[in-house]
């Protein structure tokens, strides 16, 4: 009877031990999986590197013609051609040489509670992940009831790769 309670032990050591190790297991795979995420896992789990993305006004942009979306400007022709079609007065100069011009505009808003921001960008192995953040207008504030167009320009170093725009959405103003 003394090795069966010893057996029996030894089954329940086992047991605990198992247990444990697959909740450790469960606990390492977790954290990897949260640390793809924030370094890119979308990207090969290949590390992000951050891009300058400098603000630029685009005085004399008529934002009521702009088709609402993200635009991607990388030589002069498309500039002029985009200027022309959404503006009014001499283009601002930009140098295609060494920036691609990044924009997003958001269509019509029924108030100036609506904007948009380029917080920055990122290039990765494979393309150029552009963030952006929409911000809505807050519960319970007062806006002037007046049809606004918002959008935000801005210039990255100039790149090949395809580029994509991230947006997340916040409640009131920066």
């Amino acid at each position: 009877m003394h090795m069966g309670r010893d057996s029996r032990k030894h089954g329940i050591l086992c047991g605990v031990a198992l247990a444990s190790t697959l909740l450790l297991l469960a606990t390492a795979l977790c954290a990897c999986a949260n640390s793809a995420n924030r370094t890119g896992s979308s990207h090969g789990g290949s590390e992000g590197k951050p891009l300058t993305a400098t603000p630029v006004a685009l005085s004399g942009i008529r934002s009521i013609n702009v088709p609402e979306g993200n635009h991607v400007i990388r030589d002069a022709e498309q500039w002029r051609e985009f200027w022309s079609r959404y503006a009014t007065g001499s283009a601002p100069e930009i140098d295609f040489e060494t920036f691609t011009l990044v924009a997003v505009f958001l269509g019509q808003k029924p108030n100036p509670g609506y904007s948009v921001k380029i917080v920055g960008a990122t290039e990765y192995r494979s393309e150029v992940v552009v963030d952006v953040v929409e911000y809505l207008p807050s519960p319970g504030m007062m806006y002037a009831q007046v049809i606004v167009y918002p959008y935000d320009a801005a210039l990255i170093p100039k790149t090949g790769k395809p580029i994509r725009f991230a947006s997340i959405e916040k409640v009131g103003h920066p």
